[in-house]
């Protein structure tokens, strides 16, 4: 299908919703002209838009109610695309360990140290990725799970490394590929927590209560950890890590879950 570009200009009032709206959206941007030549708009319709009469310039100009109403309805369909959040993958490991239980939001916010509307949150951008399904709080979608562990976390939420610190290991520096990589001389990379005792360069957990729910939960710990290593090992470290989380999630207990 083809798209064509339409200028047109807008009224004062129009304008700054139109910023608001559009301005950093696919569908066009709002600039000025200067003084003389006053404010457009660069907008981009598809043929059957204009075929029904979607993108009438003479329905739009100058009636800012009416080109409000188109560019909402354009902002609802941009904004449909699913971000998930860092805390999303923490609460779909949590939901993995509790294998065929269903815990209450205020259960998993708990453990998690997070909020009840947190947890709901990260389970509907997890369901609108296809990462959980059927009943809330939904049911794992293991292969989606994987291939997104493995191949996307990475790329979607990369390490930011910082200044040494006291904290928690994590990577190749905590269980299970602690016992499988020799140590080296570089400093190993450590979660901030006042209740970490090893030193090493700062590694951001994917989010700010990560240390606190993994020492709540060791095997939750493990995970994390092997997480880490996809997201900044070296290759032997993410090979190990990676063929370990594929083990795990091949483990009996997730078997029903797999999709």
């Amino acid at each position: 299908m083809r798209f064509r570009d339409v200028r047109r200009e807008l009224t004062d009032e129009a304008r700054p919703f139109a910023s608001l709206l559009l301005g950093s959206s696919p569908f066009g941007t709002v600039f000025d002209d200067g003084p003389e030549g006053g404010s457009t708009i660069d907008l981009t319709f598809t043929a059957d838009q204009q075929a029904h009469g979607e993108s009438s310039g003479v329905s739009i100009l100058n009636k800012p109610r009416t080109y409000l109403s188109f560019a909402i309805r354009e902002w609802r369909i941009y904004t449909n695309e699913v971000s998930l959040k860092p805390q999303d993958v923490v609460v779909l490991l949590k939901l993995l360990l509790y294998g065929d239980r269903r815990p209450s939001y205020a259960q998993i916010a708990k453990d998690l140290f997070l909020s009840p509307s947190e947890v709901h949150a990260a389970v509907q951008r997890a369901r609108q990725a296809r990462l959980l399904q059927g009943p809330e709080p939904g049911v794992l979608n293991i292969s989606a799970l994987q291939e997104f562990l493995i191949h996307g976390v990475k790329y979607a939420f990369p390490p930011q490394r910082g200044e040494l610190t006291r904290g928690l290991p994590t990577a190749h520096a905590a269980e299970p590929l602690k016992s499988q990589v020799a140590a080296g001389d570089d400093p190993p990379p450590v979660w901030p927590s006042a209740s970490g005792k090893m030193r090493g360069y700062s590694f951001a957990p994917l989010y700010k209560t990560v240390p606190q729910a993994a020492l709540r939960d060791p095997v939750l710990y493990q995970l994390l950890a092997l997480l880490d290593a996809l997201r900044d090992g070296r290759s032997r470290e993410r090979h190990l890590a990676e063929e370990e989380l594929r083990n795990r999630l091949k483990a009996p207990e997730y078997a029903e879950l797999q999709s």
